[in-house]
């Protein structure tokens, strides 16, 4: 199926929707076994329309946004300046609502981010994490490019979720 779909920057009129997304998102990626009280505290803490407003209009942040027919199906945060092996942008999430995987969204949103970040520092090159488990966000990286080249570990009440760090290098910057 294909579907016609636009990006643009996020305003704050979005922030609801984003945040509503974002939580459907995060809780199909780590609640595999159910809602606990700390994945429960997480979201209802992380995933508000406050927040979203904050990083929307935060000047090391770019936020955009994947509409069809003007609803939201997908976003990306990227976060200007933090550094993974001398490259200085990641990606700080890319969310698509599961229905519309497969479509083109994820890599659209992808290739927008390394045009930010070339706009950023003159390089394309890009970092990310993702969560270990999560195997067809990591085929998908691995299709764009995107090799691992490190581990960390996102840590929930004292439990540590094993992610990767991934990286996407421009031609001119292999180091």
């Amino acid at each position: 199926m294909s579907t016609h779909f636009s990006i643009r920057l996020a305003s704050s009129d979005d922030a609801p929707r984003i945040a509503a997304l974002g939580m459907q998102v995060w809780l199909r990626t780590y609640a595999t076994t159910g809602i606990s009280t700390p994945i429960a505290n997480y979201v209802l803490k992380e995933f508000t329309e406050d927040r979203y407003r904050q990083l929307i209009v935060d000047t090391k942040k770019q936020l955009m946004i994947a509409e069809v027919d003007g609803y939201l199906v997908g976003y990306v945060i990227i976060g200007l300046g933090n550094t993974f092996a001398n490259i200085h942008v990641e990606i700080e999430k890319l969310y698509v609502q599961e229905y519309f995987t497969g479509q083109g969204i994820g890599k659209a949103l992808l290739a927008s981010s390394q045009l930010t970040a070339y706009d950023y520092c003159a390089s394309s090159s890009v970092w990310l994490t993702v969560n270990a488990k999560n195997q067809n966000a990591i085929a998908f990286y691995n299709q764009l490019g995107y090799r691992h080249e490190g581990d960390t570990d996102f840590v929930l009440d004292g439990v540590k979720y094993k992610n990767y760090v991934m990286v996407v290098r421009h031609r001119n910057n292999q180091s």
